[in-house]
């Protein structure tokens, strides 16, 4: 086990100790620098209790120094007081709204303590300040995934792999988030990649395997795999695991079922089985089961009587668009008509059709279309008054106040015309209310603001849809396409708008059938295939 000092390494390499450094040179310290300096040596000794006494001195002596709050909270953090912690770290921020490393410090305890929608908010206002930490987006990463914001959460790791592409925990992370959308041979592709950055990296080997085993349908593959993660020292589920290995190798090779037969029996698994195995433990792995490598990171500590109450300033990243990932596909009825009594038929006289009076053509259907805005990229406002207001906005969206959120996010923008993350939330919170006027306007700017933005202007597709501008829904789907001609879901939005609203099924197709390309086993394959089997070329 690593000690507290190598544990708190990466703390200390981002705190900056302020302290009167004219009075440290005279050699005349105050009690209270004194203080601090000594508790900051017992920490890095790994002394908690000693380094809790002095930091608590400290403290008293220095009670509006920021920097002393912190390392008082890093303190009790390693020595699993989580209560006095997080106290200790929201007073730092009080005094200090600006002093990042105890946004990240707080973000770690609370993803700890398990309320990641609060370390979102700390860790994403270290990373916004930080941008080439990598510990900062792995741990923002997983504090998104906790809390299902899977589109951030991708974004996150990427930014990871961006600074450094030998990341096996952003690589398996994203394999996840694949998983999550069904996705499995892009999730497989992930997990392979983590593998190659770090050969035993257990999460990765594991959900490897479970993909090959119970999505993809690959046993041999999911064998080597599950053999490979039940060959290492420690691993969760080892012997669950070496049962299921041993059980679906039986499955491949009948012919060593006998001699497995024979083995000593694991109570959880039969000794022989020649069908399909069993399910997996699990199916899959939390993105931090295992520590990560060199990844600055406290003790655990237990967790805390009482939630302590977020900080007064929050800055987090948008919670992801709101559409469904895989908009269901309205399949159409095949053509039917009643059976015919050939005997019956031959027996009766013949019938008088009485000619029906041509009924006037229809009117051709009205399509609406979205009047676009000039939109381009404003210059920055003032980012610390927007920070605030969106803050106050992620406050009110998780407390489901969304009138609330809506008025926060709209008074972000004002503050800063450039805020791409306020705009972003400010469409998601209209479309929560159904605002599409809100909704569609603020997905406009957010689309000009980041145009490589896949999410957003998906989302934007999926509003104008909603609103009902299906011929401007598809022209912004096929602007996504241009860019990534392999998402699945952009190519069923198009096809069900075709299909659906557009009464074009000849133009529908094409998308359908790539949608089956790329996702064979798609949730809504069998749907897609009853549509084009009664939609023919």
């Amino acid at each position: 086990m690593l000690t507290i000092k190598n544990r708190l390494a990466g703390f200390f390499a981002l705190i900056f100790l302020a302290i009167g450094v004219a009075t440290v040179a005279t050699g005349c310290r105050p009690p209270g620098a004194s203080a601090l300096l000594a508790g900051k040596k017992f920490l890095e000794q790994g002394k908690t209790d000693a380094a809790i006494e002095k930091l608590k001195t400290a403290t008293s002596l220095l009670a509006t120094n920021a920097d002393a709050w912190n390392y008082l909270a890093l303190a009790e953090h390693s020595a699993g007081q989580a209560d006095a912690a997080a106290l200790a770290y929201q007073k730092a921020l009080a005094l200090n709204p600006n002093l990042v490393e105890a946004h990240y410090n707080f973000g770690c305890l609370l993803l700890e303590q398990n309320h990641p929608g609060a370390a979102r908010a700390e860790l994403t206002t270290f990373t916004l300040s930080r941008p080439k930490d990598i510990n900062g987006w792995l741990k923002l990463g997983a504090a998104q995934m906790s809390v299902r914001d899977w589109n951030n959460a991708e974004r996150s790791f990427t930014e990871a792999l961006n600074l450094n592409r030998q990341l096996p925990q952003a690589w398996n992370g994203l394999g996840l988030i694949q998983v999550q959308r069904n996705r499995f041979r892009d999730a497989a592709t992930d997990f392979d990649a983590a593998l190659k950055c770090q050969s035993d990296y257990a999460p990765a080997l594991l959900n490897l395997a479970v993909v090959q085993h119970q999505y993809l349908g690959n046993l041999a593959a999911a064998l080597e795999k599950y053999q490979a993660y039940a060959a290492l020292k420690s691993a969760p589920d080892k012997e669950a695991v070496v049962a299921l290995a041993r059980a679906l190798e039986a499955g491949l090779n009948p012919a060593t079922a006998a001699k497995i037969a024979a083995a000593p029996a694991t109570p959880a698994v039969k000794p022989a089985v020649t069908n399909l195995p069993p399910a997996a433990p699990r199916p899959v792995v939390p993105v931090n089961a295992t520590p990560a490598p060199n990844l600055a990171a406290p003790v655990a500590v237990a967790p805390p009587k009482t939630n302590p109450p977020p900080p007064k300033t929050m800055v987090t990243a948008n919670p992801g668009p709101p559409q469904k990932f895989w908009p269901e596909v309205t399949p159409l009825p095949p053509p039917s008509t009643p059976p015919v009594d050939t005997a019956k038929l031959s027996n009766e006289a013949p019938v008088k059709v009485k000619l029906a009076v041509r009924a006037p053509a229809p009117k051709p259907k009205v399509v609406l279309r979205y009047t676009y805005h000039s939109t381009t990229k404003s210059t920055p406002g003032n980012r610390a008054a927007a920070d605030i207001a969106f803050a106050q906005g992620l406050n009110a969206q998780e407390n489901h106040r969304l009138n609330d959120a809506l008025a926060a996010f709209e008074a972000a923008t004002k503050a800063d015309p450039g805020y791409f993350n306020a705009y972003n939330n400010l469409a998601w919170t209209a479309y929560e209310l159904k605002d599409w006027p809100t909704a569609l306007s603020a997905y406009e700017t957010a689309v000009a603001l980041d145009p490589e933005s896949p999410y957003a202007r998906y989302s934007f597709a999926l509003t104008l849809k909603q609103a009902g501008y299906p011929l401007d829904a598809v022209y912004e789907l096929k602007k996504l396409l241009a860019r990534k001609p392999n998402d699945a879901a952009a190519h069923l939005l198009v096809a069900n708008l075709y299909s659906q609203q557009l009464g074009s099924p000849q133009m529908a197709r094409p998308h359908y059938l790539k949608v089956l390309e790329i996702e064979p086993q798609h949730p809504q394959a069998t749907q897609i295939r009853y549509w084009l089997a009664g939609n023919p070329p």
